[in-house]
């Protein structure tokens, strides 16, 4: 069954909007108006996950997925992480996690929702790289939080 049959008729799970992202919105207007807003964009390096943790749920999910990593990754001992409430506070959050080695912007994506980031976010950024997007993901954080 082709997929747009089968959410036909379907109610709609949002509103236009509801989601909190706007694709219409060309990227390098969004960053120019949320900085123009005191806002920090932090675009993560090629070592970089960032993860967008939305609800308790999903920072158990992420718990959960570090303890694996942790007992299956050689590596591990070399990841750096940092966390701290998002800009929206609690139970809200945006964990970077810096790994010892590289990840393409595909690997970034796949990993940070294996981590338990935001589903409908890695969703976006999934569609953002495959529309070129340069940086199909990044973080906005207060000036304090950056």
């Amino acid at each position: 069954m082709n997929i747009l049959d089968y959410f036909q008729g379907r109610k709609p799970a949002f509103k236009d909007g509801d989601e909190g992202y706007d694709m219409n919105e060309l990227r390098q207007a969004y960053i120019a108006r949320v900085v123009s807003e005191g806002k920090a964009v932090v675009i993560p390096s090629d070592r970089q996950l960032q993860l967008d943790i939305d609800s308790e749920a999903h920072y158990a999910a992420f718990l959960l997925s570090a303890e694996v990593v942790l007992r299956n990754w050689p590596d591990c001992d070399g990841i750096e992480i940092e966390d701290h409430p998002s800009s929206s506070g609690l139970p809200r959050r945006h964990i970077t996690l810096t790994l010892p080695f590289p990840v393409t912007p595909w690997q970034r994506i796949a990993l940070q929702a294996a981590f338990g980031s935001d589903p409908i976010r890695e969703i976006l950024s999934a569609t953002r790289l495959m529309n070129g997007d340069e940086h199909p993901t990044l973080f906005v954080e207060s000036q304090t939080a950056a």
